[in-house]
This record gives C-alpha cells, structure tokens and sequence, in this order.
C-alpha cells in the first residue's frame, strides 16, 4: 500500500511540530516538513506530496503564494490552507488558488472546514 505523503508548512515551531507528530500517528502517512512558503514549494518538488497544508500568513512568500505555487508544479497535489481569520476575504483567498479547504486555527476537530 502506497504510503500518503502530507507536506506541513508553517513558520510557527511549536505548531508545525505539534500538527507533524499528530499527523505522522496515522500509519502509512509520511510527513515533511517546512517553516516558510518558499522552503514549502521547494520540499514539494522533492517530495511531491499528495496534500500540502499551509499556513496563510508566513513571512516572506505567504501560503496563499505558495499554495499557488505548489498547484501549479503538482496540480494532483491537494491544499488545505490554515489561518486565523474567519473572513469571507480569507476564505475567498484560499479557494482562488485552488485549496481544497480553507480552516482557521481554531477549528474544532469535529468541524467541517469551508471549501
């Protein structure tokens, strides 16, 4: 069985390792990580990850760039954005680079996300 490959980028340490180590508790997922938009769009060349989930609002090239990005070089590559606002304006941002999903950072597990 083919393993599913989840790429996690966010600048925040303490988040990206705690959603990378939750993550790779489900067997027969591999997890990468990056801290940036750019380093995010780099490790998907290499690692062509079946998801990306990106945090919108990253110094430097933002997740809505790097989302961008990603579905233009994978376009296989599904994207869940990640942010804090709750605004029509956020949300319409994700969906218009071709997320899947668009969740704020708040969501509770059993929550639906928007997209």
């Amino acid at each position: 069985m083919a393993k599913v490959k989840i790429l996690v980028a966010d600048d925040h340490d303490l988040l990206r390792r705690g959603l990378r180590a939750v993550l790779e508790m489900q067997s027969g997922w591999e997890v990468a990580a990056a801290h940036s938009g750019s380093e995010a769009v780099e490790k998907a060349r290499t690692f062509h990850p079946h998801v990306a989930v990106l945090d919108m609002q990253m110094p430097g090239l933002d997740g809505v760039e790097a989302a961008r990005r990603i579905r233009k070089l994978l376009p296989k590559t599904e994207v869940l954005l990640l942010g804090i606002d709750e605004s029509d304006h956020s949300i319409a941002r994700a969906l218009s680079v071709g997320a899947r999903a668009y969740l704020t950072k708040s969501t509770a597990p059993a929550e639906k996300s928007i997209g």
